[in-house]
């Protein structure tokens, strides 16, 4: 084999991982945004709409440290 021949292949090699990198990506961005619980989540409304107190927070610490 040629230099020029090994030069091609991993250049080929590094633009199919750099593919399937980017196309893994794409698939988990697309199942948590999309997938996760069935609905679509949109966090900047949900934290607008959350009535949040001191007694919900300390609540929800007492909840999760029983």
């Amino acid at each position: 084999m040629s230099q020029l021949d090994i030069s091609i292949f991993y250049s080929h090699l590094f633009g199919l991982l750099l593919t399937i990198y980017i196309f893994a990506h794409f698939v988990v961005i697309v199942l948590t945004t999309y997938y996760y619980n069935n609905k679509l989540r949109n966090y900047s409304d949900d934290s607008i709409s959350l009535d949040t107190t001191e007694t919900n927070k300390l609540n929800t610490l007492m909840k999760i440290l029983e």
